[in-house]
């Protein structure tokens, strides 16, 4: 299945590409082979930023500090008893 897929979907996309091509002006074409450009190299940029980001949590996650827990009581509160009135 996989031998049969892949170049049918490159068959497609060159045959895509052509009639595309073909009815597109010069400066049409211009505008989608800089965008395409530009995004192929944006590509490997965010695969470097992904695995620096990655790294960074590595190392993050094994520098973990002891917690310390402090628990603090107040005292109880201060009872008046009532005074009587005679």
């Amino acid at each position: 299945m996989r031998r049969i897929f892949i170049p049918m979907l490159f068959g497609f996309g060159a045959m895509l590409a052509l009639v595309i091509g073909q009815r597109l002006t010069q400066d049409a074409m211009a505008v989608v082979l800089g965008v395409a450009v530009g995004v192929a190299a944006s590509v490997p940029v965010s695969i470097l930023l992904v695995a620096l980001i990655q790294r960074a949590q590595r190392v993050d996650d094994s520098e973990q500090r002891p917690v310390c827990v402090v628990e603090i009581s107040a005292p109880p509160p201060l009872q008046i008893p009532a005074r009587r009135q005679s």
